[in-house]
């Protein structure tokens, strides 16, 4: 299970959620390998914590309820990962290519403007599957392990 630290922002009861926001940690920002690392430059681009991006996670039943400014730890499935990742580079993808190849094999006549519009139009459907895939996919969601130590 991967895990990272945050810090609850609120806690919706009627969902049995709460919105974290990740705690940045400080080895990318001032780590040796600056010139070299895409995470410093990012950091360096977006400075303080307007950046981050809070995310929804499910409160466990058996686990004690954090309050609002806890430091808690967040955890996701390495399967949840590899998933999510595959939905939402594969889908567009997999849909650009057969985009293309449908339209060689239907139309083999026509164009590359034809060819190249067929493409267009998978990867719109694959990223529209991709967002639906995300949507759907509730069991990949993170989960609150506790309070942070």
């Amino acid at each position: 299970m991967l895990e990272e630290q945050g810090r609850v922002l609120s806690i919706d009861q009627a969902s049995g959620s709460a919105w974290v926001l990740p705690v940045r940690s400080s080895g990318c920002a001032g780590c040796q390998l600056q010139s070299g690392c895409g995470q410093g430059l990012w950091s360096r681009l977006l400075p303080g914590p307007s950046s981050a991006v809070g995310m929804r996670v499910s409160l466990p039943e058996d686990a004690p309820e954090p309050k609002v400014g806890d430091l808690v730890r967040v955890g996701l499935e390495e399967r949840a990962l590899t998933a999510a990742s595959a939905w939402a580079y594969g889908a567009p993808l997999v849909g650009l290519i057969g985009g293309a190849v449908s339209v060689a094999a239907l139309a083999p006549g026509v164009g590359d403007g034809w060819v190249a519009m067929g493409a267009l139009t998978g990867l719109v459907l694959g990223v529209a599957g991709a967002r639906v895939g995300s949507v759907l996919r509730g069991p990949f969601s993170p989960v609150l392990l506790g309070r942070a130590p």
